[in-house]
């Protein structure tokens, strides 16, 4: 089936090419403890996405994922107005 599709002309690299982008021009900062992965592994996973991951809040950061007991970039992101999701919504948003 996948040797037909090929030659329909179904190309499964422009496929991979959008999930690799699923979070380009996004910036995620992580706070609080993560329980599904490291710090890196999650900063990893954004880059692999498209995305960029900061170690700081600002007016730029597109979502703040807290962990448990998020410190004060949870309320500096809450200030700022910055978009916050927990570790549950962020690991749904990358395996979709």
């Amino acid at each position: 089936m996948i040797d037909r599709l090929k030659q329909a002309g179904v190309r499964y690299h422009e496929i991979e090419s959008l999930k690799e982008s699923k979070l380009e021009g996004m910036t995620f900062v992580f706070t609080g403890a993560l329980s599904s992965f490291t710090r890196d592994e999650a900063k990893r996973r954004v880059e692999e996405l498209g995305g960029k991951a900061a170690s700081a809040v600002s007016s730029s950061t597109t979502c703040v994922v807290i962990g448990e007991n998020p410190g004060s970039k949870a309320d500096k992101a809450r200030a700022l107005g910055v978009n916050i999701m927990t570790e549950d919504e962020f690991k749904k948003l990358i395996e979709d």
